[in-house]
């Protein structure tokens, strides 16, 4: 048919489907239907417009990173690695604060001014990987739907006072990332542990109980701050805290799922000494949320350092005998008491330790 066709021809649209209308030798009108070809036209054309989409997104990105790479403060970094909750955040900070509106045309530099001075955030050199402030980090582990009144009470915790000389606890600080296996992991844990207690000079059937307790005692050795807080988000146990200059925190929410007991509070606090050892960014930061949104590795290697800091094997064979069929439930009470811990800290690190089995866990569990 196509030889039939004179030169011209041309595009005719209406509400019917797209037809292409030519002329034969004889003159006569010939009408083919194209709507499969304009579709096929359109779908290229909308292929395009989202290659042109993302050539203006590559463009926006290489903006921002030259933007970034030698800003007037460090709040261009932090808000980048934050992202839009903390301009959110720090909107709501400066009307709960009373910061009055600044002239439009700087604004920002308003905003940024009353960041750096509720967050504690300094004008660093510049360079676009550069450390974040302790409250970035916090918000890295928190959960996305944060509350208003949880941030501002980890705010309150993060603004810890300038020490003079080096807190004790600096000296024994060793930063190293977690294993990478299950196994691995949770070894580590209980070796950095031992290693404390060794360098402390904590006998390792010592329990940190009375003379040598692990909140009154130990950690004020250490120079670290216990703060409490509470929070709306009842995941969350607890946070560990520090910056060079500042003094060592660890804050314990009192609405905690677990941190709110007796014993779920002395875990908590071993557990976020892990983080305050081990646990560095590379500007010798730390800022970790104890809660199902922080770092699984970190969180499960924190778990058995604090497992092992209160519970070392030694000091549970020194008051079980090795075989399970001669405990007695009051055995496992005697020990609770006598190494301040509770029932399902007691049995997760019996059975993790090999001393029982899964089904064991769960029966001396109910039996307590």
């Amino acid at each position: 048919m196509l030889p039939r066709f004179q030169h011209h021809a041309k595009l005719l649209g209406g509400d019917e489907a797209l037809r292409l209308v030519a002329v034969d030798r004889e003159g006569l009108p010939l009408f083919v239907e194209v709507a499969k070809i304009v579709k096929r036209i359109r779908t290229l054309d909308r292929e395009f417009r989202r290659y042109e989409d993302t050539a203006s997104f590559v463009a926006q990105m290489r903006r921002r990173l030259e933007a970034n790479a030698a800003p007037v403060s460090s709040l261009g970094r932090l808000k980048w690695a934050a992202g839009q909750r903390l301009e959110d955040a720090a909107a709501e900070l400066r009307r709960m604060a009373g910061v009055a509106e600044v002239e439009a045309g700087v604004a920002e530099t308003g905003i940024e001014e009353t960041l750096r001075s509720l967050l504690g955030a300094s004008a660093e050199e510049g360079g676009l990987i550069t450390p974040l402030t302790v409250p970035a980090m916090l918000f890295k582990t928190a959960n996305p739907m944060l509350s208003t009144a949880d941030l501002l009470e980890l705010v309150r915790v993060s603004d810890q006072p300038v020490v003079k000389g080096k807190a004790s606890l600096w000296k024994y600080q060793q930063p190293a990332p977690p294993p990478t296996s299950l196994k691995g992991v949770t070894h580590d844990g209980y070796e950095k542990a031992m290693q404390l207690r060794k360098v402390m000079d904590v006998a390792v059937s010592q329990p940190l109980v009375g003379e040598l307790d692990l909140e009154t005692i130990l950690l004020r050795r250490l120079g670290v701050a216990v703060e409490e807080l509470t929070l709306n988000d009842f995941q969350v146990d607890g946070a560990a805290i520090s910056s060079p200059g500042r003094r060592p925190v660890i804050a314990v929410n009192l609405s905690g799922k677990f941190s709110s007991s007796r014993w779920g509070r002395r875990m908590t606090l071993a557990h976020e000494l892990c983080h305050l050892l081990h646990d560095l960014s590379d500007g010798k930061r730390v800022g970790v949320l104890s809660n199902p949104w922080a770092p699984y590795l970190l969180e499960r290697r924190a778990n058995a350092f604090a497992a092992m800091l209160l519970m070392p094997a030694q000091a549970l064979a020194a008051r079980l005998p090795r075989s399970s069929r001669q405990w007695t439930p009051q055995m496992l009470e005697d020990v609770m008491n006598a190494l301040g811990i509770g029932r399902s800290a007691l049995t997760w690190h019996l059975y993790n330790l090999g001393w029982i089995g899964s089904s064991e866990r769960r029966a001396w569990l109910d039996a307590l």
